[in-house]
């Protein structure tokens, strides 16, 4: 059990009966904001480096490169990651 995170720790404390279902929210802000960030970024993963992985030359003809692509959806998927913290 040590090696266990927060969470999963609590969660395996309910289930042995040790402490009430109601500790551990069903939804939190923080577990959406994060899971929006990590499958904002392997949305972009799969489709333009895997799925059509030829569309960057449309990009390349516009003057951006694929790491200006990378870091302007981390910067916009940080930022759509503290508003919904901040909700």
């Amino acid at each position: 059990m040590a090696l266990l995170s927060g969470f999963a720790y609590k969660y395996v404390l309910i289930a042995m009966g040790k402490i009430d279902s109601d500790a551990i929210p069903l939804f939190s802000s923080g577990a959406a904001a994060g899971a929006y960030f990590i499958f904002s970024l392997a949305f972009q993963f799969f489709i333009y480096e895997i799925k059509n992985a030829n569309e960057y030359y449309f990009y390349y003809n516009l003057g951006l490169t694929k790491y200006v692509l990378w870091i302007s959806n981390l910067i916009i998927s940080l930022m759509l990651t503290l508003l919904i913290l901040t909700l």
